[in-house]
């Protein structure tokens, strides 16, 4: 009869055998090509295409926020500053020197060296180019199709947040003492 001893030792071999057996790790991309793979799929370009996206969407939000105010021109001196500064952030924050290890890190943590050889394979077909290439359409589809579904949403949130604020206890005899 084995001792208690020894079905634990056999029962924690087991225990650490089946947990780690989906663990092994596989050989990890080199940093070459991952590097590879970035270029094949063009985030470099993607990226320095995003950032005067984001200067387009920081100017519209700035715009929803000024709304019908008038603007003097110490305002607008200061806003414009603001803008400035923003777009230097942005353009630094974003930069491809800024990006580039932090794709390198996000690619390693997420592929294995397998993945990243069969995605460079895949990029560099006829089908792979294609899909580059009509990439930006089809998030430009996902994005109005998103924004399609949510605005009924957000317009019902907005009635919601109006009623409720319209209709805090309290908030009439607050009004009323002032």
């Amino acid at each position: 009869m084995p001792s208690i001893t020894s079905l634990f030792l056999r029962s924690l071999l087991l225990m650490l055998a089946v947990t780690t057996a989906g663990t092994v790790a596989a050989e990890p991309a080199s940093d070459a090509e991952i590097e590879r793979l970035l270029e094949v799929t063009r985030v470099r370009d993607t990226l320095e295409n995003m950032t005067p996206q984001i200067e387009v969407l920081q100017q519209q939000v700035l715009e929803q926020m000024i709304g019908d105010r008038e603007i003097g021109p110490r305002e607008q001196e200061m806003l414009d500053s603001i803008v400035s500064s923003s777009r230097r952030f942005t353009s630094t924050a974003l930069s491809w020197e800024q990006m580039r290890p932090l794709y390198v890190q996000i690619y390693r943590d997420t592929f294995d060296r397998e993945d990243i050889l069969g995605l460079i394979e895949f990029y560099e077909t006829p089908l792979g180019h294609r899909l580059l290439e009509r990439q930006p359409l089809l998030m430009q589809n996902v994005m109005r199709a998103m924004q399609e579904k949510m605005m009924p949403m957000l317009q019902e949130l907005e009635r919601e947040m109006e009623r409720t604020l319209w209709t805090v206890p309290g908030k009439d005899e607050a009004r009323n003492k002032q």
